[in-house]
């Protein structure tokens, strides 16, 4: 991603995963995602202040859960809850070596705290899909970082994506039909 413009080509991004992989909740992305890596062997944790997460086991406590990862993988959406959500504070609880991975909103992770913490090297790296300003400016720091892996905000733009999509909206029209409240949205 050095261009300073988004790549409209870029279509496909491949997850590898190994460890324990830990989720903050989110739609689809979640879902789908926890389910391919626990079917690898992948511990999953899913933060669930509220309730349970099918299929998974879970920590209502952030502080608790941020101690127990090796890679926090950020799948939730913007808003007053989520912004600034992962700090200075919570980047220092993860474990030592651990890999932070975002493809939610960029403004969830207070991005300056993250690029202090890159440079010293806890966590000890970074998968970015979203910014705080998008493109991501051509002379922004992380661009410089050799432990960030960064790419133009298209994480959701696979063809499993696409078609799940489809399938939600094909569902949604099926479903409501004469015109009625739809059983799901996407956001």
């Amino acid at each position: 991603m050095t261009a300073p413009h988004w790549a409209p080509s870029a279509q496909d991004i491949v997850r590898a995963a190994a460890g324990q992989i830990t989720f903050l909740p989110g739609p689809i992305t979640e879902d789908v995602l926890a389910e391919q890596l626990a079917a690898t062997g992948a511990q999953v944790l899913v933060l669930q202040p509220h309730g349970q997460a099918d299929h998974h086991a879970t920590e209502p406590d952030l502080d608790r859960f941020l101690a127990q990862i090796d890679i926090l993988s950020l799948h939730c959406p913007l808003n007053g809850r989520t912004q600034g959500l992962i700090g200075h504070r919570e980047l220092a609880l993860l474990r030592r070596g651990s890999l932070r991975i975002n493809t939610a909103r960029g403004p969830v992770v207070d991005e300056a705290a993250l690029l202090q913490a890159l440079q010293s090297g806890h966590p000890a790296g970074a998968r970015v899909d979203t910014f705080d300003t998008e493109p991501l400016p051509a002379g922004h720091p992380l661009r410089t970082l050799p432990n960030v892996l960064l790419t133009p905000h298209v994480a959701g733009v696979t063809c499993d994506a696409a078609l799940q999509v489809a399938h939600t909206t094909a569902r949604n029209i099926v479903t409501t039909w004469p015109p009625a409240p739809c059983p799901a949205t996407i956001s």
